[in-house]
């Protein structure tokens, strides 16, 4: 079985997932910083530990800004990272054969 070679459309989606996967991780710390800011200094959570306890920074961030931004971005960004991967995929397998 031979490895299938990387067209430039698989390349441009890979590109993107990434890039979302970056904004999501950028986006995870402001809601942090955010819900941070509510809580006092003994139950604030340190960005070493923040993706540890991942649904506790998103349960206090939706807690205090229901309406916040960044959350409804962070949701974006993960349908986006998985819509990238899944076209990278099939740009991999079905993309053109030279």
């Amino acid at each position: 079985m031979r490895v299938p070679d990387i067209n430039p459309l698989a390349e441009d989606f890979a590109t993107a997932a990434g890039l979302c996967f970056i904004a999501i991780a950028i986006t995870f710390q402001f809601m942090r910083k955010r819900a941070n800011e509510q809580l006092s200094s003994e139950h604030r959570i340190s960005w070493f530990i923040a993706e540890a306890v991942w649904k506790t920074v998103i349960a206090d961030y939706k807690r205090f800004y229901p309406r916040g931004w960044e959350y409804r971005a962070l949701r974006t960004f993960q349908v986006l990272w998985v819509t990238f991967v899944i076209l990278a995929m099939l740009a991999l397998f079905f993309g053109s054969s030279r």
